[in-house]
């Protein structure tokens, strides 16, 4: 589901939205998604946030409906910086995120178990500690791999 074409490192957006449009754009260059996703994804963050606070790293995991998205995928950004997400299941509490993972999954039921895998793998210290020190997509790509890969056998 990861695909180094996917993947960008030390982006330096000043706010959620602007993260939120500049990882979206590889899935849209790319022909992972229409023209509506990134819009759709930003109108979905405002309803259901996606920070997810893991401590001294956090990250954002914004997606969308089913309808935006042509083929599966997830894109990745570093962030230079972390910007401000709210936080899952919240209203007003916010997070610094470091490091987006953007879903762009064609059902309902994959979104769930691909959420749930990506957490799990992201409670792993190392994992982000690792991504927001890479230089390139092909270090995020062999990171991800590495972890998820294991995670299959965990």
């Amino acid at each position: 589901m990861f695909d180094k074409s996917l993947v960008t490192v030390g982006i330096r957006p000043t706010t959620s939205n602007e993260a939120i449009r500049e990882v979206g754009k590889l899935l849209f260059k790319n022909g992972y998604v229409k023209k509506s996703f990134v819009d759709a994804v930003i109108c979905r963050e405002e309803e259901f946030a996606t920070g997810l606070p893991l401590g001294e790293i956090n990250v954002a995991v914004p997606h969308t409906d089913p309808e935006h998205v042509r083929k599966a995928g997830i894109a990745v950004g570093v962030l230079t910086e972390p910007v401000e997400f709210t936080v899952m299941g919240s209203v007003d509490e916010v997070i610094p995120a470091q490091v987006v993972f953007m879903l762009a999954l064609k059902d309902a039921e994959e979104q769930v178990e691909v959420l749930q895998k990506l957490c799990t793998v992201l409670q792993r210290k190392e994992v982000v500690h690792s991504l927001v020190q890479t230089q390139n997509s092909d270090q995020v790509m062999e990171i991800l791999e590495t972890h998820f890969s294991k995670s299959q056998v965990d």
